[in-house]
């Protein structure tokens, strides 16, 4: 007899081991592999797993040349709100993800803040090559069906001629038609009053993780965006054709609500945001996958910089039983999707998620990534401010208050894929109207990080001091929210009067303390003395104040001159105008 050397393969639907073992005799090693073949066709029904890495070495990637991985917008968050960069920050080594490609799989994508990849493949050999890697730490199947990769043949994305943006109303937000069927769900939080400061959302980016955009592209809810350039890219991370606009409905009915701007027809929650959208959702099944492509997706939102994510998506039960989660598991720090949710925010990305729409069924409770510390998580309420039996109630499994805050989930207006106005129930749909205003409030003041936009929201709710596992800390009233931040910037900069911000590109905000009661006036000239803009405003002793500079967004760059005149200041102040 001679030794020979052989693999056992032990398979479990979630992880495959290998185990090297030496034995006397060929007929044993055959009756061996005899045994096991069964395991391994059972392991290889599934195509999709997420391969994990041991480590960075050898990377060729530095923190001290974030640039070569980080946009210049992502790096100026981390910079204006103090964060370090991390080795999480740091791409996958890429020589890893050669060498698993080169034994044969697919690889889809990586995950630098977890370190790995996911990988289709589509034999237990490749697979038994990859466990045997040095680096590599585990596998663990994560989707059954084998995706089509690339196989769309999409046009270039173009307005759409029928886009005719000189037709839609410019009529301002006084007019009661504005918001069009969007008016009660908008109002009812207050926020309006955001709107009519000027603060829609200009100069902020959103990110939209969600199951598909079906006809964004044709309808015309969405005409401005698109001649405006507000739609800066699109992702698909789970047929990866970069064409999202052919998929799901659900993604395009929470983009107009979040983003819908036709005027006197429905206007959302923050029209003039920029936005990227960002498929992670595959509609047709539930597998663990999808919370991977999530965490794809917001690792892309933050690498190009955006500020926000909205995401109406939740995971606890899958098609195959052995990815369940269970309510112990909401904690924070068991799932894949909750602990990326957290490293979003963690990089200064202000994260908004639906709770679930669990409230009524057996599960009951909140949804991956609901479970999250740092986001803000979302219930629904109806139009009376009424709780949502179907709203997935808190607390997390570790006894934080979940949801944070509600808005109208039950019965939410938005513009469906035909253009027309529908309304629809979930918390799907309080998620990004909440996320929508959240942008809106956050543009008032860029000095705030996202947990200070959160804290301030949930302050201004209407069960602040009395929360419950229904609705959280209430509805939030986005009036007093902006009142709060603006008593943050006098205690900021002093009771002195000032404009904010300054340099500005889209709004300027003059910024004066009362301290007494009487009508003020304040005017905006030229440095040749042209008068641009002059208002009277009554104020009350003892408050502060934010008034809006009419006209400022048209004016070109420069310097101008704002001249306030009051019982207790006299003053002219320097404003500078950038694009």
């Amino acid at each position: 007899p001679m030794s020979n050397s052989f693999h056992i393969i032990i398979s479990s639907p979630t992880y495959t081991y290998t185990f090297r073992r030496w034995c006397m005799g060929i007929g044993m090693a055959v009756g061996l592999v005899l045994t096991c073949s069964n395991a391994i066709f059972a392991q290889l029904e599934f195509k999709k797993y997420w391969i994990q890495f041991s480590d960075k070495n050898g990377t060729p990637y530095s923190l001290s040349s974030p640039e070569n991985f980080l946009s210049e917008k992502a790096l100026a968050r981390r910079s204006q709100y103090g964060i370090a960069l991390q080795n999480n920050d740091l791409p996958v080594n890429p020589s890893y993800i050669a060498t698993v490609r080169d034994m044969g799989a697919t690889v889809l994508y990586p995950s630098k803040w977890f370190n790995g990849v996911v990988v289709q493949v589509n034999d237990s050999a490749t697979l038994l090559a990859i466990q045997e890697l040095p680096f590599v730490q585990q596998t663990k199947a994560v989707a059954k069906k084998a995706g089509r990769i690339g196989s769309g043949n999409h046009p270039a994305i173009n307005m759409p001629a029928s886009f005719k943006t000189s037709g839609l109303s410019d009529e301002t937000d006084d007019d009661s038609l504005y918001y069009g069927t969007a008016k009660h769900q908008i109002e009812m939080m207050n926020g309006h009053l955001l709107h009519q400061n000027g603060l829609k959302g200009a100069g902020m980016t959103v990110a939209i993780l969600d199951a598909g955009f079906s006809k964004v592209d044709v309808n015309p809810v969405f005409a401005q965006h698109f001649a405006n350039g507000q739609i800066l890219g699109t992702r698909d991370f789970v047929d990866f054709d970069g064409y999202v606009y052919d998929h799901s409905s659900h993604g395009a009915n929470v983009f107009a609500i979040m983003g819908g701007n036709q005027p006197d027809f429905y206007v959302g929650a923050a029209p003039e945001a920029d936005y990227w959208l960002i498929r992670t959702e595959e509609g047709s099944t539930e597998t663990s996958i999808e919370e991977y492509n999530w965490v794809a997706g917001a690792e892309f939102a933050d690498s190009v910089g955006v500020d926000v994510i909205n995401s109406s998506l939740g995971y606890s039960i899958f098609d195959y039983s052995y990815m369940n989660y269970n309510y112990e598991d909401m904690d924070g720090q068991v799932a894949i999707v909750t602990r990326g949710a957290d490293i979003a925010a963690s990089k200064g990305i202000l994260v908004v998620t639906s709770a679930g729409n669990q409230g009524n069924k057996a599960w009951q409770h909140i949804t991956a990534p609901a479970d999250a510390d740092s986001v803000l998580t979302v219930g629904a309420v109806d139009s009376l401010a009424a709780y949502a039996t179907f709203s997935s109630r808190g607390p997390s499994s570790d006894g934080r208050i979940k949801p944070n805050v509600v808005g109208q989930g039950h019965r939410t207006a938005y513009v469906n894929t035909a253009g027309a106005l529908e309304k629809g129930s979930g918390t799907s749909y309080s998620s990004p109207l909440m996320a929508g205003l959240a942008t809106c409030l956050w543009q008032y003041d860029r000095t705030l990080n996202n947990m200070d936009i959160i804290h301030n929201i949930q302050q201004s709710a209407d069960r602040y001091l009395n929360p419950n596992d229904s609705v959280g800390y209430g509805l939030p009233n986005f009036g007093l929210a902006m009142q709060y931040l603006s008593t943050n910037l006098v205690e900021q900069f002093g009771k002195n009067a000032f404009v904010y911000p300054n340099p500005s590109s889209n709004n300027l905000t003059l910024y004066y303390y009362a301290d007494q009661s009487e009508i003020i006036s304040y005017g905006l000239f030229s440095l040749s003395g042209q008068l641009l803009f002059e208002h009277n405003a009554q104020v009350i002793a003892n408050l502060p104040y934010q008034l809006d500079v009419k006209g400022w967004t048209d004016l070109p760059e420069g310097i101008y001159l704002l001249q306030l005149r009051s019982h207790s200041q006299n003053k002219t102040l320097k404003a500078v105008k950038v694009r």
